[in-house]
């Protein structure tokens, strides 16, 4: 446990009635003699209050204490002032003012006098954090199970973009049992684990997405659903369609699994969480994810749920460290096959050889957004794990490292960038004083040398976390988060409709037009749904004249990656892969694509203009190789 009390003092007769005092009342505190000690230990350690001497060896302790504080703010560390020279009024004051102290005690004093400060901490809270826990065991590949469930089950409130990382663990550790999730409106998510498999997920929301996933994988037509819907039996939806010989029981269980999988992608979202787990004997179901299925469903939450943001936070403990196999993993050979890694090309062999998080970031091979998300289901999925967790940076790297945490704290959106320094601290968003002193801890102590720039880019640094977590405790940041939330819902509205304008273009292949609204709509709302589906439709219009063709190809193969599970049930998302596949000149699929979007949504025009166009093409270039004899000696030989 992180000491609660520091004592600067030379006087040995001072220090041994601290020590006594301490020792009785169970008081955890260290003794220094040298300012330059207390500084190390408060880097490595921290501590809630700081009793120091006015008069010390070389150094004025006024003088010190005003240093300190342009890393130790008063709300991250109360201060005691001592002296038995300087006594006179004037002194104190200016003492007191300066250094802000809470007290100043004139020597001689009873020791005791103290006590009453010391007892009215900590104000840092150096309990044990469970998120930090959980998040160390990245850099473990021995960790037995009873251990990891341990984590688990002391975990209180995560983000809920720690769900992929926590139910992985789970899977992997072949956990029985009832997770329960609350997210902050008071919706409840529970998830049920049969011995590593998922076997449940209750959602708040009604909606069971059978019919889309029924004609989206091609099992029955929506003419067939249509039919019956609106017969009036006492069955389920599923026993309907088995009765009426439109699907068999086993591909109807297939479509329950896909619904499970579904349901649990809404419990992660953009926003704290609070959990309980409990062990329990849970029967398995027919519907379950199996630990084979939950990889595939892993590669799409970090391909489509998690945000870039949130993961360059989420990362930056980890930035220089390095990266290995883990040799215990049973899918690695899985998970390199999957698009996500293949889309990354050389970035498993790259991690794997020594290259860093940020090495990889600078080096600007990869796209960052994208990068952030590969990275995360490498390690999520367990394939690999860090070989050390770099609390401090190296010199060299402290002025990339600085820019960096820097760039992710500039925002005038308070309940943002509380996130980002609670991520990057893994401690909870709802102690404001504890991500402060987390974050003190995590940058390390004030840079030396003579260096002035490196020196104000971390005083900056430190200034800016500090009025975050300031703004964070004040009685206003309710109002700022109310003003926030209503300037958001403003620029939601202003993007939806520039969206739907966008999305009017489209159909009307006014590809230009579409592309420029896209960009503000992006500026406004990326969140905004099928916003991915729309931005790969206007740039594949025209991408023929593009002479950067292969690669846009590319850029959107990798942008569709990340259009989230619930989205890909769209005729658009259909329809899209269509012209992406014709882009490729691939158009058997491209007709499968399209004939798709069909069965989803007959009305969608564009799609049957497309599939138009492709038999007028076909009909003027027939298939000599897949043409039967007779076409083909009538073609030969047609009079021209």
């Amino acid at each position: 446990m992180t000491s609660k009390v520091i004592v600067l003092e030379d006087d040995p007769q001072i220090v041994s009635a601290f020590q006594k005092l301490f020792r009785n009342e169970r008081v955890e505190a260290v003794f220094f003699e040298r300012p330059d000690e207390v500084k190390e230990f408060l880097v490595n350690n921290g501590a809630s209050l700081l009793i120091v001497d006015c008069l010390l060896p070389g150094i004025s302790g006024i003088d010190f204490v005003v240093n300190l504080r342009k890393t130790y703010p008063p709300e991250a560390l109360d201060v005691v002032l001592m002296s038995g020279v300087f006594t006179e009024g004037g002194f104190v004051r200016d003492a007191l003012r300066s250094t802000k102290a809470v007290a100043f005690f004139k020597k001689p004093f009873s020791v005791t006098e103290v006590l009453s400060y010391v007892k009215k901490q900590p104000k840092v809270d150096d309990q044990f954090i469970p998120r930090k826990s959980l998040y160390q065991i990245f850099g473990k590949n021995d960790v037995t199970a009873r251990q990891r469930k341990k984590t688990i089950e002391a975990l209180e409130e995560v983000h809920g973009f720690d769900l992929p990382f926590l139910y992985s663990l789970l899977v992997d550790t072949e956990a029985s049992g009832h997770l329960n999730i609350v997210n902050d409106k008071g919706k409840v998510f529970g998830i049920s684990f049969s011995r590593g498999a998922i076997v449940s997920a209750d959602t708040p929301d009604e909606d069971t997405f059978i019919g889309k996933l029924l004609i989206d994988s091609g099992y029955i037509s929506s003419q067939d659903l249509d039919l019956i819907l609106p017969q009036k039996q006492p069955r389920f939806l599923g026993e309907r369609l088995i009765k009426n010989y439109l699907i068999s029981p086993h591909l109807f269980e297939e479509v329950l699994t896909k619904q499970t999988s579904l349901r649990l992608t809404r419990s992660i979202s953009d926003e704290a969480v609070r959990l309980n787990f409990v062990e329990a004997e849970v029967e398995p179901t027919v519907q379950q994810i199996t630990p084979e299925d939950f990889l595939l469903t892993l590669h799409d939450w970090s391909a489509s749920k998690v945000t870039a943001d949130w993961l360059a936070a989420h990362f930056t403990p980890w930035g220089n460290a390095k990266l290995k196999r883990n040799l215990s993993s049973k899918v690695e050979a899985k998970v390199k096959v999957l698009p996500l890694v293949i889309h990354h090309e050389g970035l498993y062999e790259a991690l794997t050889a020594g290259s860093t998080i940020n090495e990889l970031v600078e080096s600007k091979v990869f796209p960052e957004s994208s990068l952030y998300k590969a990275i995360f289901f490498l390690v999520t999925s367990g394939v690999l794990v860090f070989q050390e967790e770099i609390e401090s940076v190296e010199s060299k790297d402290k002025d990339l490292f600085y820019r960096k945490t820097l760039s992710q704290l500039n925002t005038s959106d308070i309940t943002e960038a509380m996130t980002a320094l609670s991520v990057m601290t893994r401690t909870s968003a709802t102690k404001p004083q504890q991500v402060f002193q987390e974050f003190l801890r995590f940058i390390g102590s004030e840079p030396t040398g003579n260096d002035e720039a490196l020196g104000r880019l971390y005083t900056q640094l430190v200034e800016q976390a500090r009025q975050i977590t300031q703004k964070a405790m004040s009685p206003e940041f309710s109002n700022s988060k109310s003003q926030t939330a209503q300037g958001n819902a403003e620029k939601k509205l202003l993007a939806a409709k520039l969206f739907e304008e966008a999305r009017q273009a489209l159909m009307k292949s006014q590809f230009r037009e579409a592309q420029e609204k896209m960009k503000t709509v992006s500026d406004l709302d990326k969140r905004i749904a099928g916003f991915n589906i729309m931005k790969a439709w206007s740039r594949l219009g025209g991408i023929d004249s593009n002479p950067a063709k292969a690669e846009v190809i590319k850029e959107i193969e990798l942008e569709l990656l990340q259009i989230e599970p619930e989205e890909r049930l769209d005729a658009l998302y259909s329809f899209v892969q269509g012209l992406l596949a014709k882009a490729k000149n691939d158009f058997v699929t491209s007709k499968k694509f399209f004939e798709k979007a069909l069965a989803m949504d007959s009305s969608l025009l564009v799609a049957r203009r497309e599939l138009s166009l492709l038999q007028a093409q076909s009909k003027k270039q027939p298939d000599l190789f897949n043409a039967d004899l007779r076409t083909l000696v009538g073609n030969l030989f047609r009079k021209k």
